[in-house]
């Protein structure tokens, strides 16, 4: 099986070239898994770490070119060698990579190098122009990601990439009006700027977190420039450590959807609601509110209460506020039907004995037991005894016995049922 990798440094770059380049190679397009925004020098890519986890023995890793998975001679050779102690094969733009071949051997250090090489001249030209373009008073290229040097913000200053729109940003209810003015892309005067609680998605913690990782930025800079405090960026850049960019999305917390109530007051919830005749929600509140201000318990909001009772098993309560013949009308998954009066309704029963006995064929066997049975006085009406599993025409024996008189004095039993519309129950 071919297992395909593909990546681009950037959100707005595509991959398409490099998705139909791993098809051509015959990689199944379920099988590829994919970087976006991750630089080749970043090690810790979750697509990468998935691809490298779908690789078993005897597989083959595909990439289009040796840049898109290493941008480092050194990361290069450790994903190599792993998937060589593995036995899994790579192939690199259709070429299968032989770590024992002194000449492939040659060829894969050529190519790291020059991927590294690639990588190292992009940054030293990006920087070297953006020195030239700060010694002139303007930047080209590269947007900066920082205020430029000597110009003093406040703490609460809050600076993004110039390519992040502000109404992207989620929504807060604690919004705080900009009270600097420094050159960069900010709002204009009337408009309002998030607050750090408004960081909540991934991608917005990398916009600011990648220039620790990528530019060396110190933290407690970044902190100071972007009012993000820096327990929390020591945070997010632990969890991007460990679990790389889907460390820095939003964790649901355990008890998500759980109630933190105690349990005495759910349930006095729930009796209220079960009680007869039901309150409405605004009343069981009004309830809940004075007895937890006697008993000094949390009050829960209207909500809660609401979605306490909402939440309440249907069953439960057509059985408290309707009754039982209601619950078994309605929830019972078998209809069950009693009869009032005796010779009302008949039933037919069938067990096999705990007794052996010869058969017809000289082994021994268990017998069956079919009785008719009157469902109100629980009396036999007739009986058959056979070997073999129970079929119509037992039945039909053991009916006809029912039926007919006794020759036993003692067995009084007979007739026909006393309702004909009712059927004969198996």
């Amino acid at each position: 099986m071919k297992v395909g990798y593909a990546r681009v440094s950037t959100d707005e770059q595509d991959l398409t070239a490099q998705r139909d380049g791993l098809a051509a190679f015959g990689v199944d397009p379920k099988r590829i898994y994919v970087d976006h925004g991750l630089t080749g020098r970043n090690a810790d890519r979750e697509g990468l770490r998935q691809a490298l986890a779908a690789c078993r023995n005897g597989d083959t890793f595909v990439v289009t070119k040796l840049d898109r998975l290493a941008r480092s001679v050194r990361d290069a050779h450790q994903i190599a060698d792993d998937l060589a102690a593995r036995e899994v094969k790579l192939s690199i733009a259709g070429s299968v990579y032989d770590p024992t071949d002194p000449m492939g051997k040659l060829l894969f250090n050529v190519l790291a190098m020059v991927a590294e090489f690639e990588a190292d001249l992009i940054r030293a030209r990006t920087r070297e122009g953006m020195k030239v373009a700060k010694a002139k008073g303007r930047l080209r290229g590269k947007s900066p990601k920082l205020t430029p040097p000597g110009k003093k913000l406040t703490s609460s200053s809050y600076m993004l990439p110039t390519s992040t729109p502000w109404a992207s940003w989620p929504s807060c209810s604690a919004w705080a009006a900009p009270r600097s003015t420094a050159p960069f892309s900010a709002p204009s005067a009337g408009a309002r700027t998030p607050c750090s609680r408004c960081v909540v998605d991934a991608r917005a913690r990398w916009r600011i977190l990648r220039l620790h990782v990528e530019d060396q930025v110190p933290l407690a800079r970044l902190a100071r420039e972007t009012d993000v405090g820096l327990r929390t960026l020591e945070r997010w850049h632990a969890r991007y450590r460990a679990d790389g960019y889907a460390g820095l999305e939003t964790a649901s917390r355990e008890d998500a959807g759980s109630r933190r109530l105690p349990p005495d007051l759910v349930d006095l919830i729930e009796g209220l609601a079960l009680s007869k005749p039901r309150p409405a929600i605004a009343t069981i509140h009004r309830k809940v509110t004075g007895i937890c201000a006697a008993r000094r318990w949390p009050v829960p909001s209207y909500s809660v209460v609401w979605d306490i009772v909402r939440t309440l098993d249907p069953g439960m309560v057509t059985l408290a506020l309707e009754g039982a013949a209601s619950y078994r009308d309605k929830h019972e998954l078998v209809l069950r039907r009693q009869a009032e009066l005796p010779n009302a309704m008949w039933q037919s029963d069938h067990t096999m004995l705990d007794i052996l006995v010869v058969g017809t064929d000289g082994k021994p066997a268990r017998p069956w037991l079919t009785t008719i049975l009157d469902d109100c006085s629980r009396a036999v009406y007739g009986y058959t005894v056979f070997l073999g599993a129970p079929s119509a025409m037992n039945t039909a024996l053991a009916l006809r016995q029912a039926i007919w008189h006794k020759t036993d004095p003692a067995w009084p039993m007979c007739g026909l049922p006393g309702r004909p519309r009712q059927r004969l129950h198996q």
